[in-house]
């Protein structure tokens, strides 16, 4: 659960890149820090890009992956998608659009806020090396069967205690891992480090 001052903090510990970014009603910002971890922070929904707006974007930023999927593209992050380790969604934004992360190869934690409500497909689509996914949302957003295609073959969701049920019992959530676990069960430290939790 990230929020402004903790933002701010981590922000100030050092970046490799930072910026804002608007499109619709939906307005972030992001950070990446010198060890990889990209939080984005913000409000609004991050499924109102569209395919429109991906093929505004210059194509000499693309790379050879990512030249039929513009959506990857559009956010301003993705020249840096090789040095993502861990990613971190912010608390309010409820919606990530299909393709944001995909094919993001190194990236190998995720951290998912409490007010998601929903992940598109390809989300993380082929994301090899994502093993642990942490989710605060206490009732399981709708994603689709593919949001987390291709991800590690041993990958574990840790999500609320009382939410372990509900994960397991919904069919694109418990299909995409190999096991599914109370956040207290995983590597809290890890996860004390960029988040609020206790």
């Amino acid at each position: 659960m990230i929020d402004m001052k903790l933002f701010q903090k981590l922000k100030d510990e050092g970046i490799r890149a930072s910026g804002n970014f608007s499109y619709a009603d939906t307005e972030l910002s992001w950070v990446l820090t010198g060890d990889g971890t990209l939080i984005i922070i913000g409000k609004g929904d991050m499924s109102k890009i569209d395919d429109d707006f991906g093929d505004r974007v210059d194509e000499t930023d693309y790379d050879i992956h990512a030249f039929y999927y513009p959506i990857v593209c559009c956010y301003p992050w993705f020249s840096y998608h090789d040095a993502v380790r861990t990613v971190v969604i912010g608390e309010g934004i409820e919606s990530i659009q299909g393709e944001t992360f995909m094919r993001y190869v190194n990236i190998e934690r995720v951290i998912l806020p409490s007010s998601l409500k929903e992940l598109g497909f390809w989300t993380f689509y082929r994301c090899y090396q994502l093993r642990e996914v942490v989710c605060f949302a206490e009732v399981p957003a709708s994603i689709d069967s593919v949001s987390f295609e291709g991800i590690a073959e041993d990958a574990v969701l840790y999500v609320p205690e009382n939410s372990v049920e509900a994960y397991r019992r919904d069919a694109n959530w418990n299909k995409s891992f190999s096991e599914i676990m109370g956040i207290s069960q995983g590597n809290k430290e890890w996860i004390k480090q960029i988040t609020n939790y206790e």
